[in-house]
């Protein structure tokens, strides 16, 4: 707890001298979490009153401190009233946070390095990691001073993470304002940190009981040394993100391995007729997120198998553009034949380019 509040004070201050020179991306303020339509909602919140927030963000920054390769920011956030077309969170509910992995260019990673040499989305190119021991992670600094961390290494594997925080009621304005620690490591328990300077990508998403989990959402986060000389670096990836997230995090895929294939198939068939919470068992395929696993959800599994969709497309115009789905008594008999022959071909989602 010293450590995160001895780098509070210089995280901030950074953040608030960088950002005016940044281009103004929406999440250099929170993130906002609401329901919608029995859905966990998230989009960018500037905390400036008068300010509305932008519900269709999904890319956010975090601007890491020189020493301790910390910060605070982005923030999470809750609010009461709620934003137009969305509802409150009740006080007293718990909030989760879980890391997911990345498809990119075929490879699967629950975290992405680019080292930041140039300043267009055309130049970014991220890779996986080559150091051994290097994490980021975030902190839960919870009421009770508990510390608890999860943190992403460059797996293949989904990453549960913890308790993001419990809403509650402050004045008439918020119901969750938490500003817990993204952490860049290098594992060896000592600092300062030795990492490589550049732009590091993960992927999260926010769950709590009785609802469908949040869309998947994307932090970038950058160095001290790199956005210190170049804010344009981190920009370039930022915007990189918000033009590839689609296909980093590909609809159908209901294990969270990144890829569309017949193993989503299997987690949509174990989980068929349930109604949540979700996730359950290490696996979501409430694929078009209306509260239970059935017939949309295998026809949206069936849209995507062997490929992504196209950049910049949602769910939305995908699953609108899908076949109808096959009647409840074919289904069986399918499932019948299917669960007593294994599918030997595995095919991977279209990837980025």
């Amino acid at each position: 707890m010293r450590y995160l509040v001895a780098c509070a004070v210089a995280t901030m201050a950074m953040a608030c001298a960088l950002a005016v020179t940044s281009r103004c991306w929406a999440h250099n303020g929170g993130i906002l979490i609401q329901l919608q339509d029995n859905q966990l909602a998230i989009g960018a919140d500037s905390e400036v009153q008068g300010v509305p927030p932008d519900l269709s963000a999904r890319v956010f920054t975090s601007l890491l401190s020189d020493e301790y390769y910390t910060q605070s920011l982005p923030s999470f956030l809750s609010r009461s009233p709620a934003p137009a077309s969305t509802q409150e969170i009740p006080p007293g509910t718990s909030l989760y946070w879980d890391f997911l992995p990345m498809n990119i260019e075929g490879s699967v990673s629950n975290l992405w390095y680019w080292s930041g040499a140039g300043t267009t989305p055309e130049s970014v190119r991220f890779t996986q990691l080559s150091q051994d021991g290097l994490n980021l992670g975030l902190y839960n600094v919870t009421d009770t001073g508990d510390n608890r961390q999860a943190v992403v290494t460059g797996t293949t594997e989904r990453v549960e993470g913890g308790l993001l925080g419990v809403t509650d009621t402050f004045g008439d304005a918020l119901r969750l304002h938490r500003h817990n620690y993204f952490v860049l490591d290098d594992g060896d328990g000592v600092v300062p940190t030795n990492v490589p300077e550049g732009v590091y990508l993960i992927a999260m998403q926010l769950r709590m009981e009785g609802v469908a989990p949040s869309d998947p959402f994307f932090v970038v986060a950058g160095t001290y040394d790199l956005i210190s000389t170049s804010i344009e670096s981190l920009d370039a990836a930022a915007l990189w993100v918000e033009q590839n997230q689609q296909l980093l995090v590909p609809t159908g895929d209901y294990n969270f391995d990144g890829l569309v294939d017949t193993e989503d198939y299997s987690a949509w068939k174990q989980q068929f007729g349930s109604t949540g919470p979700f996730p359950s068992q290490g696996v979501y395929a409430d694929g078009n997120r209306d509260g239970v696993v059935d017939l949309a959800d295998y026809t949206v599994w069936r849209n995507y198998l062997g490929a992504a969709p196209a950049v910049g497309n949602s769910l939305a115009h995908g699953a609108a553009t899908v076949p109808e789905p096959p009647s409840l008594a074919g289904l069986a008999m399918v499932l019948a034949v299917m669960g007593g022959q294994p599918w030997h071909v595995r095919r991977r989602a279209t990837t980025l380019r």
